[in-house]
């Protein structure tokens, strides 16, 4: 293999017992436009990196040439490096990495890595072996018995626990922001009390906006809260018609019986005076 002048070669294998070699090509990363995560005079750019080919593996290799402070491995470039590639377009969005929720979403296949150096003189050292025959480089073992490399299942199984964050971690984030953020909420609103009492150099006094019944803010939450409230109002007002309908209707239905009961009594009155049976006295 002929390794073009500007770049370094890597010769790795995944362990012991593998006799294929692998050889990783790289550089120094010089782009037209700065990009925070990858500065400038200290940053690699590693090519033809495998699926099985870790982070760790490279942070490890490139460690004795100096600290290494980050290494990422990435499918596609996002910026256009000279004499590499051309400019491409990153499939997904990149996704900053957070503290407990970690992307998931491992590279497939053959990548690139940027390994990015704590000084300048550490990538100078890297760099030293540029133009380098292959046959005079030694094999970089990446998986051994102190630090194996997961495959496989087994790496798909870390992949799918790694994306859930510990639950009690978390909890103990969330409890102290909530603390942190009651205290500033608490502190915002005495100083706003504090400001309301006190007049100005001419004795006026602000008025708020707070008072017996304060203004809610038009957001989406609170409209489907009035909304739902609305909505149940008007259920137990027709629940409670309903009731009074019904009210009405057993009165009505009395008043009618009482009066069919007196035209009957009067009748029966009537029937007894011209029987002459009717003695009230």
């Amino acid at each position: 293999m002929d390794i073009p002048p500007s770049f370094c070669c890597i010769r790795i294998k995944f362990d012991d017992t593998t006799t294929c070699v692998h050889d990783l090509l790289y550089k120094e990363n010089k782009t037209r436009t700065e990009d925070i995560n990858k500065p400038k005079n200290r940053t690699l750019l590693v090519t033809n990196v495998p699926p099985y080919c870790t982070e760790g593996n490279l942070r490890r290799y490139f460690s004795k040439f100096g600290e290494v402070e980050n290494v990422t491995l990435e499918r596609k470039l996002g910026n256009d490096v000279s004499g590499l590639v051309s400019k491409t377009i990153l499939d997904k969005p990149t996704i900053d990495d957070l503290k407990f929720f970690q992307s998931c979403d491992a590279t497939h296949g053959f990548c690139y890595a940027f390994v990015v150096f704590k000084d300048t003189e550490s990538l100078t050292n890297s760099l030293r072996g540029a133009g380098k025959p292959v046959n005079k480089q030694t094999v970089f073992v990446l998986s051994n018995k102190e630090k194996p490399v997961a495959v496989g299942m087994k790496k798909w199984v870390r992949q799918y626990i790694k994306q859930f964050p510990n639950k009690s971690l978390l909890q103990n984030n969330i409890d102290k922001y909530m603390e942190n953020y009651d205290r500033a909420l608490q502190k915002a609103t005495e100083k706003e009390e504090n400001a309301a009492e006190e007049a100005d150099e001419d004795g006026w006094v602000k008025v708020t906006r707070k008072g017996k019944n304060p203004v809610i803010a038009r957001t989406e939450a609170n409209q489907l809260k009035a909304k739902a409230k609305e909505k149940m109002r008007r259920k137990r007002k027709d629940l409670l018609n309903s009731y009074s309908y019904q009210i009405r209707e057993s009165k009505r239905e009395k008043i009618a019986e009482l009066r069919k009961k007196f035209e009957e009594d009067k009748e029966r009155v009537q029937q007894m005076r011209d029987s002459r049976r009717f003695r009230p006295f």
